[in-house]
């Protein structure tokens, strides 16, 4: 199984298909330059690319690839994060998340509410929000057609799907909610940098109450900004806790 996910992770999505002409071209030479080793220019390649397609899976996946080659485990994190958040049934991005995030062995303690969530949903972290979104309309669709059916016409099997669409259209809706809150409603990002320290004030005077390793996800809650542009972020760890880190210590999801 591990040899497995380190062939994965040597591996490369084309997605050449998506890209034309010069762009196609600089896409190739991306790749040729990572399996050549040539990690600082393959990175830049990806990089001026995804400026121009900045909601390519293929770019962040690549990225990812690099920054794990170059030993930036929290970079490598934060680009299959998302990746993975673009095309969340892509296989090789699966495997090199979680072959990295066994690698990094970050682990923060996560409240019961939350696992519960995750497991009672399951399907969340397979679909999109939008695709979600359309599901729940084609469930509420059908559900309102079998009522209305139901009110002109006087069967027990009818009555049954009623009852069944109606409870599933409940759990789809329970279900959209908590993947809005999750992907709209808050912001996260991944420690790229080793041992950040969290502070309970931004000020580097005042000392961490914690340090974290590169890879860990925490949520993003704002940010504070000073005239000699240190930029600091307030984050909030799985437990409930807030703190403060510099803005340069972590990367957006």
């Amino acid at each position: 199984m591990k040899l497995v996910f380190a062939i994965l992770v040597l591996s490369l999505l084309t997605g050449e298909s998506v890209f034309a002409d010069q762009r196609e071209d600089n896409f190739r030479r991306a790749s040729e330059a990572y399996y050549k080793n040539r990690w600082d220019e393959a990175l830049s390649l990806y990089q001026a690319l995804l400026k121009e397609f900045p909601t390519n899976a293929h770019l962040y996946f690549n990225l990812g690839n690099v920054y794990f080659r170059k030993g930036e485990m929290g970079r490598a994190l934060q680009h299959y994060a998302k990746a993975l958040n673009l095309k969340p049934r892509e296989p090789d991005i699966r495997a090199n998340l979680k072959f990295v995030q066994k690698k990094t062995g970050v682990e923060l303690p996560v409240p019961f509410s939350t696992t519960l969530k995750k497991n009672l949903f399951f399907w969340n972290s397979y679909f999109t929000l939008h695709e979600l979104v359309l599901s729940l309309l084609m469930v509420a669709a059908v559900f309102w057609s079998s009522l209305t059916l139901r009110l002109y016409i006087k069967r027990p099997l009818l009555k049954g799907g009623v009852w069944g669409f109606g409870i599933l259209l409940a759990l789809m809706l329970v279900s959209t909610g908590i993947k809005y809150d999750e992907t709209l409603a808050r912001r996260w990002g991944i420690l790229i940098k080793p041992e950040v320290a969290v502070r309970p004030a931004y000020l580097k005077s005042v000392e961490p109450f914690v340090k974290l390793p590169d890879g860990a996800k925490v949520e993003i809650l704002g940010d504070q900004e000073f005239k000699n542009e240190e930029k600091w972020i307030q984050i909030r760890l799985p437990n409930g806790t807030r703190g403060w880190i510099l803005e340069e210590e972590i990367g957006v999801i």
